[in-house]
């Protein structure tokens, strides 16, 4: 009587642990980015992260502020993050971890 016990738990468990796909109720999260301003007509791209992307860009957006980068010309387009309600905008190239977190948000598109 103990082991058609063991046997139907063992193989709920296994059922359970089977799927590595997101719950059918996990809405996943819109990263925005995009280029405006400057002499450019301006873009946006729209990438969804869920699971772990999601916490990377997380972690990466955390610590981003906005910059106006010294010596930046006007015509040169302001490139900008949006997530979880947050935007930050750089016009310039002094800000190294937004350009990373951009340039793989920019790759992750193709």
């Amino acid at each position: 009587m103990r082991r058609p016990l063991v046997l139907v738990l063992l193989a709920l468990g296994v059922a359970a642990c089977g799927s590595s796909a997101p719950a059918p109720t996990a809405k996943p999260t819109e990263v925005a980015f995009g280029r405006g301003g400057g002499n450019i007509l301006p873009q946006r791209f729209v990438v969804s992260a869920h699971g772990r992307l999601a916490a990377q860009v997380r972690a990466a957006f955390g610590g981003l502020t906005s910059r106006q980068c010294p010596g930046t010309l006007p015509d040169l387009a302001t490139e900008y993050i949006r997530f979880e309600g947050r935007t930050v905008r750089v016009h310039g190239n002094c800000e190294p971890a937004f350009s990373r977190l951009w340039n793989a948000l920019s790759a992750s598109r193709s």
